[in-house]
């Protein structure tokens, strides 16, 4: 399973980075240092969230309900545009439970990025949705090994590559 930052940097065809500093108008450093600050919290959020089975069926909710999330790992217009911030927001509620929760992650994320939290406030949504939307698609991925093969490769679901 790629890592949270391996996702991001595969989205939008492998420009996510590029595509939300561009989005919100930070140069590659900022946007780095925003995203840097953020992933510890999405992460383990994540870990807490779907810890329990209630927990792991809200954000599976939220998952099958938001047609955008779905599309936000592959579609940037989607991903920045109203329904992906709104399909982000769910997901954070899911991952988070409060809206104080992503609110203190915003004040703590400010502090160590130097990113204005009125920017992270708008990235936090979009890029929580890119994220679990990005999880969605690697867990209908798996990686075979094919016989004499030195490494994996992707196939899908039903291990057609």
């Amino acid at each position: 399973m790629p890592s949270l930052y391996e996702i991001l940097n595969n989205a939008h065809d492998g420009e996510g980075m590029t595509a939300l500093g561009r989005e919100f108008g930070l140069t590659p450093t900022q946007t780095e240092a925003a995203v840097t600050a953020l992933l510890p919290a999405i992460s383990t959020g994540l870990k807490q969230s779907t810890a329990t089975v209630d927990g792991l069926s809200n954000l599976f909710s939220v998952m099958g309900q938001q047609q955008d999330l779905q599309d936000m790992y592959d579609d940037p217009e989607t991903a920045f545009g109203p329904e992906g911030v709104s399909a982000g927001k769910d997901t954070l509620s899911a991952i988070f439970g409060s809206p104080d929760v992503s609110r203190a992650v915003i004040d703590q994320a400010q502090n160590f990025s130097g990113v204005s939290s009125d920017i992270l406030k708008k990235m936090l949504p979009v890029l929580a949705g890119v994220l679990v939307s990005g999880l969605s698609e690697a867990r209908e991925m798996q990686w075979v090994r094919p016989p004499g093969a030195g490494s994996p490769i992707a196939a899908d679901q039903f291990g057609r590559v």
